[in-house]
């Protein structure tokens, strides 16, 4: 559901970000109910895994969510649920995404782990 998402808005693997966004809001979804900060709970996990600097795990997420908000505006705003002159920040795009995934697969959000992960890959198919 992430990658289908994603990719509507014409974001492949030749964006740097696009493993990258697609991890962040598997986190994000496995995190979901504790207080949770991009820049200090999934910036360094990415990091970590893709051996990269956080600098450039946040510029390439934000050139994805760019590109987004780029290809098509009111997309971007029915995901996010408002209107906005500006494109929305990485975190504000990454939750919006994580909230849309559960409503459409009818998940709730707090219950966490592979339990949501087979939730997710059971709407997907």
């Amino acid at each position: 559901m992430v990658r289908k998402i994603i990719r509507y808005f014409h974001i492949t693997s030749k964006y740097k970000g696009y493993p990258l966004i697609i991890d962040a809001i598997n986190i994000y979804i496995d995190k979901y109910g504790e207080c949770i900060k991009i820049t200090k709970d999934i910036y360094p996990i990415l990091s970590k895994k893709y051996n990269m600097p956080i600098s450039l795990i946040e510029r390439d997420i934000r050139t994805v969510v760019e590109t987004c908000w780029n290809n098509d505006k009111q997309a971007v705003e029915a995901i996010l649920g408002y209107k906005t002159a500006k494109r929305p920040s990485n975190s504000e795009f990454i939750d919006a995404i994580a909230y849309r995934i559960a409503k459409d697969c009818n998940i709730s959000l707090l219950s966490l782990g592979t339990e949501t992960d087979k939730q997710i890959e059971d709407c997907e198919s």
